[in-house]
């Protein structure tokens, strides 16, 4: 039987960047925020209760999440209505990122996805709460590790160091907090992996779910 996920855009991000996962998950679930509601959600908790509500009475195995979409993930799976076992959060960043991860694309992308990409963050952005932008460039949300009963993988884009080490160094998380993760990086990927290199993705996310 095929699992059931959910899967969670980032900020200022459409469900179409998951579009190469959508063949290998077609059971699962992928969210577009409401555009008509983001004004008035000014914390991750308004995302949270946003999803319960769209999504009530459906049950899934796992839970992805993209930079907010991660958070929001996270702090959903803390909820006892969601029965899952695995949240995988994708370039999701529980503590305000260093200036290593402050970069969106690899040039690998392409010119034409890489403007694509841009364009849907300057047209969804315009419809965020200034006040969740405020909250998001100076966080700390490592509490939610402690609180989530679930298995917690993190997904990140090596920025083409291929240095695993150096990436989780920069993530400025504890050694308790990075006992509560676990960490893989993708190579030649910056902050959005599922459009620089899918193919790797796929496989860690197929791996994730295996065990």
């Amino acid at each position: 039987m095929l699992k059931k996920g959910l899967f969670l855009s980032g900020y200022g991000c459409q469900s179409w960047i998951w579009d190469d996962l959508k063949k290998i998950f077609p059971n699962s679930v992928f969210l577009d925020w409401p555009k008509d509601q983001l004004s008035n959600f000014t914390e991750i908790n308004d995302f949270c209760d946003w999803v319960s509500g769209y999504i009530k009475n459906c049950k899934f195995d796992f839970l992805v999440g993209h930079s907010l979409g991660g958070l929001v993930a996270l702090k959903l799976s803390t909820y006892e209505t969601f029965y899952l076992n695995k949240v995988i959060l994708i370039e999701s960043f529980l503590k305000s990122p260093s200036v290593f991860f402050r970069n969106l694309l690899n040039d690998a992308i392409g010119e034409d996805k890489k403007v694509e990409v841009i364009k849907m963050l300057q047209e969804q952005s315009k419809f965020y709460s200034p006040i969740l932008k405020d909250k998001l460039v100076d966080l700390d949300y490592t509490s939610y590790l402690y609180d989530s009963k679930n298995q917690i993988y993190g997904i990140y884009g090596d920025r083409g160091t291929k240095n695993e080490k150096q990436v989780v160094n920069e993530l400025n998380l504890s050694k308790i907090e990075l006992d509560k993760v676990s960490i893989q990086t993708i190579t030649n990927s910056c902050h959005f992996p599922m459009l620089e290199n899918p193919e790797e993705l796929k496989t860690i996310i197929n791996n994730i779910l295996k065990i």
